[in-house]
């Protein structure tokens, strides 16, 4: 009897404290990217495993630590959260940037929320790669 109050104690414990599984970007999202707006000049998006970074210009960049991803049909998009902490404040709580994603007959496409109509586009697109590698 003993040790069974102890094993349920213990899944209890374990229960409680297990670390929250890891939720990573997929890597079709991986790469950076940049709109051909003006305004936007010099600014880019920086998507890997688990950082996700804003870009303004060479010396200013926000550093995001993702802990946790959605992902929500919306019409011919993808709406992604990133679920995130800023670099310099792990203990706060989990803050979120949303945008939609889209794999178009022209390569992949992100779209923020503000602006709108805003396109961004991978620097270098999986299907640049292969016109790249199929060229002579």
């Amino acid at each position: 009897m003993t040790i069974m109050i102890a094993l349920i104690a213990f899944a209890a414990l374990v229960y409680v404290y297990w670390p929250e599984k890891q939720s990573f970007i997929p890597q079709k999202l991986w790469g950076v990217w940049k709109t051909d707006h003006e305004r936007y000049a010099g600014r880019y998006l920086d998507i890997s495993e688990a950082i996700f970074t804003i870009g303004q210009g060479q010396d200013t960049m926000q550093v995001l630590f993702v802990r946790r991803v959605e992902t929500a049909p919306a019409g011919e998009w993808v709406r992604y959260t990133l679920y995130y902490h800023d670099q310099e404040e792990d203990d706060a709580p989990l803050q979120t940037f949303a945008f939609l994603f889209q794999h178009h007959s022209e390569g992949r496409r992100i779209k923020l929320k503000n602006p709108k109509n805003m396109i961004w586009h991978p620097v270098r697109d999986d299907a640049e790669e292969d016109k790249v590698t199929a060229s002579p």
